[in-house]
């Protein structure tokens, strides 16, 4: 395992939550929780329901370090696509891409939620 994918993954792993827990600190106590088909909030809630998408993508990037973790044991037992050779090393490396997009999508919703609020307020 490489040092660099491992701090990456961790990163990924606990970016979700740090980002909802820093953005409770400054959303209002009512934010936009859904939006409908033209962008617009159709339903409010408590800014506290943002924190269950941080852990559910904290989850995600979870599951998807212990793959990387476990890459070999996956290729040997047919659950991991990869060359031939037994080389999981683009496997890895499309995991930890993977779990990089995760973080940033995290990041990203929390942008277009404060975004929504501060044009609606």
């Amino acid at each position: 395992m490489k040092p660099w994918a491992i701090v990456l993954l961790a990163i990924s792993v606990v970016a979700p939550v740090a980002a909802y827990v820093g953005a409770l600190a400054v959303l209002p106590d009512t934010v936009p929780v859904h939006f409908g088909f033209d962008g617009q909030p159709d339903r409010w809630g408590s800014k506290h329901e943002l924190l269950l998408v941080g852990f559910i993508l904290s989850g995600c990037n979870l599951l998807i370090a212990l793959c990387y973790a476990f890459a070999p044991a996956l290729k040997r037992m047919g659950l991991l696509n990869a060359p031939r050779n037994n080389d999981v090393g683009i496997a890895r490396v499309i995991l930890v891409v993977t779990a990089l997009a995760c973080a940033a999508l995290a990041v990203g919703i929390l942008f277009f939620i404060y975004g929504q609020v501060n044009s609606v307020l």
